[in-house]
């Protein structure tokens, strides 16, 4: 029996394919099932035990154990985001201790702006935020009068990824384009935004950043990757690289988690 490997479907970002495939050591189809559209229910079936033939899955398992972890890794059937032991207790287990997270300023932000350019979709407001290298969080403050970061940050979580409701309409007109873009990838079903997002930070922080990282130590917290300290910056070079249209910082531990981007 082949595996069925999600693939994303070269004409149409809102939509994934099936692309069968054998194994290549066993010939056969060792079988995990996963749901990938939440919104048709299609199943594909993943070679789960394959996963560990992939560098980013040695890196992590690896960095679990130098640190007392029992390697215990999996994928959920969302977004396919990683979870392992750490992701419960890195707040205080890593604090103090050398470590240093590499994250994304305003994340989800920046890839509906770089997935629109890839679709050739312009909105002329959200575009000019990411091309004049302006705060997104600290424009939306300005744009709709909002009290703070936390605040703009709920209302764009609402328009993303919420049935229609938000918060501060005026974040429509403000966005006309950006918010048809996003409409139009809940024709299904609502959910298939957050799905589809999580999904695209995966295949960047796990299937690339991760897979290919130039050291052998870190530990990704889905859209974050904690490192050693005398690592840091040399990572840093690497993801900046890959990624120019994300803009990535350097955090402690403690202070990560108290300014989240």
């Amino acid at each position: 029996m082949p595996f069925l490997a999600l693939k994303e479907d070269p004409n149409d970002i809102f939509n994934t394919i099936k692309k069968k495939y054998y194994h290549p050591d066993f010939g056969i189809a060792i079988r995990y099932k996963f749901m990938v559209d939440t919104t048709v229910g299609d199943e594909i079936f993943v070679d789960f035990k394959n996963n560990r033939k992939c560098r980013w899955y040695d890196v992590l398992s690896n960095s679990l154990v130098e640190l007392g972890y029992e390697p215990r890794i999996t994928r959920d059937n969302f977004g396919y985001r990683v979870y392992h032991p750490l992701i419960k207790d890195y707040k205080t287990s890593l604090k103090n201790k050398g470590f240093s997270v590499i994250d994304a300023k305003a994340s989800q932000p920046t890839l509906l702006w770089m997935m629109m350019k890839e679709r050739k979709k312009r909105d002329d407001n959200y575009f000019k935020i990411f091309e004049r290298n302006i705060y997104f969080y600290d424009y939306l403050i300005q744009e709709l009068n909002l009290r703070d970061k936390a605040e703009a940050k709920k209302l764009f979580t609402e328009w993303l990824n919420s049935k229609g409701y938000v918060s501060n309409p005026g974040i429509y007109k403000l966005f006309p384009n950006a918010t048809n873009f996003i409409r139009n990838i809940k024709q299904k079903d609502y959910k298939s935004s957050a799905s589809l997002f999580h999904y695209k930070e995966s295949r960047i922080w796990i299937n690339d950043l991760l897979e290919n990282i130039p050291t052998d130590f870190a530990i990704p917290i889905h859209d974050s990757l904690i490192v050693k300290a005398e690592d840091v910056n040399f990572v840093l070079g690497y993801c900046e690289e890959k990624y120019p249209d994300l803009k990535f910082s350097i955090s402690e531990i403690d202070e990560f988690f108290k300014h989240k981007h």
